[in-house]
């Protein structure tokens, strides 16, 4: 990471919760309450519990927020603000939990539940401080004329809109579900998502991750997202043993706004690159996706390897990087890797297509099927709705969600 510097920055933190677990909206607002002590009126928290029959008076908060938010922007001093989507998802459906009145039997996604919840006035808030952010063409300079050491202009430290998806379940790996968080940034309605990869996304699990970026950028100016969450992960990866974190955000690359989308997730005993390799090179096998693919390893190698019909991958290193899995950083934490999401065709077979006797850079020598004596059965609810989440993520890239008129 770059330099940087305290400073209590106005800072606007939502919380959209259902249940009565306050774990993650306490610690969060605890610790920030803590690091704007002697500021707080920079620092703004509310909370939205997803009830039905509150919908009246979420919306006359989210308009006290909003003229917060306004009020920031005209002290010069755009706010960062920070939503925290914290409910479960179905484990077979992956139907987020909202027990709120404020959306329509359709509307389970993500992404419009929210935007419902916060309402015009802070959405149309939130768009303002961006964009005050942006156009903001402040040039700071020290007594003696020069260039501080570090940049406190609101272009450098305001005007961040962030969402946070602890959803407790596997919504990010669902295509719809990810086409609206992907959508929110592509329209420039969010900044960033970040989500979690894993079944495993208790708060007890990654909060303590949500906390230390939201504390980052608002009070240090880690506005930068993928830098700021490459050393947060670096610096404290115990997230990564439970789940991988995704991140979806924008970057301006030669004055164009680009949107990335990417993995990162940890290598280990039971995941090559972090990653959950399910195809086994012998077209008459019918392996199960859940538990035959085995994951071999001796010192900086790793291998794939077939429980039922015993086929081998080549050996592939992990100590460099490859096609599609590059370390996060190479010299302190080697066994962090991370790869575009979705992910590729080829990078769902790249145990496949390096296998002995095969060209590795093609990929496409035809191979010859083994034919076991193992029948495949109608799997349960849970594996086929499993297999195709990763048809999607081995297959073809994700589509777009519509445009409105």
């Amino acid at each position: 990471m770059g330099k940087i510097a305290k400073k209590a920055w106005p800072a606007c933190v939502v919380h959209i919760t259902s249940g009565n677990n306050d774990y993650l909206k306490d610690l969060i607002n605890i610790d920030l309450a803590n690091q704007y002590r002697g500021y707080v009126g920079n620092l703004h928290t509310l909370t939205l519990p997803m009830k039905a029959g509150d919908h009246k008076i979420d919306v006359q908060k989210m308009g006290t927020v909003g003229q917060w938010v306004m009020r920031s922007v005209l002290n010069d001093t755009p706010s960062n603000i920070f939503v925290i989507m914290d409910t479960h998802s179905d484990e077979y459906t992956s139907i987020l939990q909202h027990t709120s009145g404020t959306t329509g039997p359709d509307k389970h996604t993500a992404s419009e539940i929210i935007q419902t919840y916060l309402g015009k006035p802070l959405m149309t808030a939130m768009k303002a401080a961006s964009l005050a952010a942006r156009e903001d063409e402040t040039v700071e300079t020290t007594i003696n004329g020069g260039t501080p050491w570090y940049n406190t202009t609101p272009k450098a430290r305001g005007g961040r809109r962030g969402l946070f998806l602890v959803t407790r379940g596997p919504a990010m790996q669902v295509k719809t579900e990810f086409e609206e968080l992907l959508a929110m940034v592509e329209l420039d309605i969010f900044d960033f998502v970040i989500g979690f990869g894993g079944s495993s996304t208790l708060p007890g699990f990654v909060g303590p991750t949500v906390l230390a970026f939201i504390r980052t950028a608002a009070v240090f100016g880690g506005t930068d997202v993928w830098e700021s969450l490459c050393d947060l992960l670096v610096t404290n990866p115990d997230v990564l043993e439970h789940t991988t974190v995704i991140a979806v955000y924008a970057c301006y690359v030669n004055g164009k706004r680009t949107v990335e989308s990417r993995e990162v997730a940890k290598h280990s005993t039971y995941r090559a690159f972090g990653y959950k390799f399910s195809t086994c090179a012998n077209e008459g096998c019918n392996s199960s996706m859940t538990d035959t693919i085995r994951v071999s390893r001796k010192e900086n190698m790793v291998q794939m390897t077939c429980a039922k019909c015993h086929w081998k991958s080549a050996w592939l290193p992990t100590d460099q990087d490859n096609g599609h899995f590059l370390r996060v950083k190479p010299a302190t934490t080697p066994t962090l890797f991370w790869h575009n999401f979705p992910p590729s065709p080829g990078l769902h077979k790249l145990f496949v297509d390096t296998m002995p006797g095969t060209n590795t850079q093609e990929g496409k020598e035809k191979r010859s099927p083994v034919h076991t004596n193992v029948s495949s059965s109608r799997r349960p609810a849970k594996l086929r709705r499993l297999s195709g989440t990763v048809e999607w993520r081995g297959g073809k890239m994700l589509g777009r969600v519509k445009r409105g008129p």
